[in-house]
């Protein structure tokens, strides 16, 4: 094998490997992503219920957060400022 042969085969190897290790950061960037939106709508869905009345316990078996989960979230909650626009759910919207 020439020099120039073994020079285009390394280089070759060189890019698969960072287009591998590129692929593998991007699948693990858009997972860690993806996680942690469901994350974020358990939070908000433990949040509504919270405000609606329903009980930390019930919320946790709901939403599968953890009960220090929700109570943390729930903590969260009572700091908001009071400035703060809030959903009303009572609200029926007619279409």
């Amino acid at each position: 094998m020439t020099l120039e042969q073994e020079v285009k085969l390394a280089a070759k190897h060189a890019a698969e490997k960072a287009a591998k290790e590129a692929a593998e950061k991007a699948y693990e960037k858009g997972y860690k992503e993806a996680e942690m939106k469901g994350v974020k709508e358990k939070l908000e869905s433990a949040r509504n219920l919270k405000e609606s009345g329903v009980s930390l316990e019930i919320i946790s078996k709901c939403t599968g957060l953890s009960l220090e989960e929700v109570e943390a979230n729930s903590q969260l909650l009572r700091k908001r400022p009071k400035y703060c626009n809030r959903v009303q759910h009572d609200t029926i919207y007619h279409l």
